[in-house]
């Protein structure tokens, strides 16, 4: 757990030493699973120039489905290894609010338990352009905290109608776990998810 927790904060330092992006970009996006699980995402970004200070992003989660949801607030520190017409690499770390937990035992539909926790992440986003309007890209996240630990592992391709606009649709896998009076364990959300984002240079 200590473990986790430096890396989370420690890794985008050391890698500030190497490469920072150039210009600065707002970006946004929302993105959906396709399952009876949902798992959906709302997410803000600012990205710039300047040296040794991180990107910075908000982003908001939450899964529902029959018998259990729960909400994520994350806050997201990172870098960009590498940024080409045709190649980005993204590595950073930040802190997950699992703010709202709710499991309801289907054998006994009156017990209900609720968890709260916050503790580190750390990511890896890599995308690949086929050409100006077609690309690919792949995401890892996985993070642990005292009652709480997730893992969200997702695929996809990407198109962009106009500029600034990008559409993407991919394959997703997230699997979460908290641990209380119960041990609340979300089964593996695995299936396909949608996307809009949007980026605004300047």
């Amino acid at each position: 757990m200590r473990k986790m927790r430096w890396a989370a904060f420690l890794i985008p330092l050391l890698l500030s030493a190497t490469t920072h992006a150039g210009g600065m970009a707002v970006k946004a996006g929302y993105q959906f699973g396709v399952s009876d699980r949902s798992l959906h995402e709302i997410y803000a970004c600012l990205e710039h120039f300047v040296p040794l200070i991180p990107n910075a992003g908000l982003r908001r989660q939450w899964l529902s489905g029959q018998a259990s949801e729960f909400t994520n607030s994350d806050l997201l520190l990172y870098y960009e290894l590498l940024e080409t017409d045709h190649l980005g690499v993204q590595l950073g770390g930040g802190l997950r609010r699992h703010s709202k937990g709710l499991e309801i035992n289907m054998d006994l539909p009156d017990s209900m338990s609720s968890i709260k926790d916050t503790f580190p992440l750390l990511f890896a986003h890599v995308y690949f352009m086929f050409s100006d309007r077609l690309g690919s890209y792949a995401q890892l996240e996985k993070g642990s905290g005292n009652h709480a630990r997730f893992k969200h592992m997702e695929v996809g391709l990407s198109f962009a109608p106009l500029w600034g606009i990008e559409l993407r649709a991919g394959y997703r896998q997230y699997q979460a776990e908290s641990e209380g009076a119960l041990m609340l364990a979300v089964p593996d959300t695995s299936g396909f998810s949608l996307g809009l984002h949007a980026t605004l240079g300047f």
